[in-house]
């Protein structure tokens, strides 16, 4: 059986069936041009969205452990979605586009922890295509500022939006594979680690965690199950699951009109109080302090 590393290599991606394709799970969250609110001038995110900002003027500095990276304007910045702080020169105006990438099973295309500045005049059409994507949204999609997820869509506007969104999504991920970026996408792979991903990803999230079914799908001891998935993904089955819950939680959080409450028994909580525990856990906040520092006007 063949085994892969958490990400495929740089370069073209593994040619995969339709069926396998169809577990990519891509959304636009929402375009927007202006300039950069004060609140958001200097701020830190846990963990957000994927996100592609054009600087059209002023400057921008991306912070993740030690790395720094500046733009200036005519770049385009784009980073996964794990931690960062960020600071902008007060007046800076940005396009700025935020989206979701990730398979079934929860593993994100794009790492997290990736940042990589691009010349617009060297990615003419990323930048033609993200200024159409942003028009699209202000004329099309009621207010451009507000999440995409919050704003039902009819039939049309929704796949003219994907007939728009997913041009630009397609030569996006071509511009990071030719900076150096290795996106996931599932290549060869142990069977036994397939097994053990599509229960994970078809389990619901507010079902407790069953190591011995997976066990038994693997055909393997949990110290030996350990050891291969960490090695295939980076985290233990266990982590996988709490993982992909997180993120889930986040993602809701963000989301406007969407109480606490309601995403705590969507991940199967009984108590609140346990929920904002196990949140602040993981992101070192509370979910409702985590809902403040993510308001339903998103400018950035």
């Amino acid at each position: 059986m063949a085994r892969i590393s958490p990400a495929s290599p740089p370069g073209p991606t593994a040619a995969l069936l339709p069926e396998v394709w169809r577990n990519l799970q891509v959304s636009l969250i929402w375009a927007y041009r202006g300039r950069v609110a004060e609140k958001f001038l200097d701020f830190s995110s846990e963990r957000g969205n994927v996100t592609a900002r054009l600087l059209f003027s002023g400057r921008m500095t991306v912070r993740r452990g030690e790395a720094v990276s500046v733009a200036v304007p005519g770049q385009w910045v784009v980073m996964g979605n794990g931690p960062s702080h960020l600071n902008f020169e007060r007046g800076s105006e940005i396009l700025s586009i935020h989206l979701d990438a990730h398979w079934h099973t929860g593993q994100q295309v794009i790492p997290e922890g990736a940042v990589v500045v691009v010349d617009s005049r060297t990615e003419e059409e990323l930048t033609r295509l993200g200024r159409a994507l942003e028009k699209f949204v202000r004329h099309r999609l009621h207010d451009p500022q507000f999440s995409l997820w919050s704003q039902p869509l009819e039939l049309t506007d929704y796949l003219d939006s994907q007939a728009v969104f997913l041009p630009w999504l397609s030569v996006l991920f071509r511009v990071l594979q030719q900076a150096g970026t290795s996106l996931f996408v599932p290549a060869a792979q142990d069977d036994r680690i397939t097994r053990v991903l599509h229960l994970l990803g078809a389990t619901p999230l507010d079902q407790p965690f069953d190591e011995a079914r997976l066990m038994a799908a693997a055909g393997m001891s949990r110290s030996h199950l350990n050891r291969l998935f960490i090695r295939h993904t980076g985290l233990t089955p266990r982590g996988f699951a709490e993982r992909r819950r997180q993120d889930y939680a986040g993602r809701r959080l963000r989301e406007p009109d969407v109480s606490v409450k309601v995403v705590a028994l969507e991940l199967g909580f009984r108590q609140l109080s346990h929920f904002s525990r196990w949140f602040k856990a993981a992101s070192g906040l509370t979910p409702r302090d985590y809902q403040a520092q993510s308001p339903l006007r998103l400018l950035t």
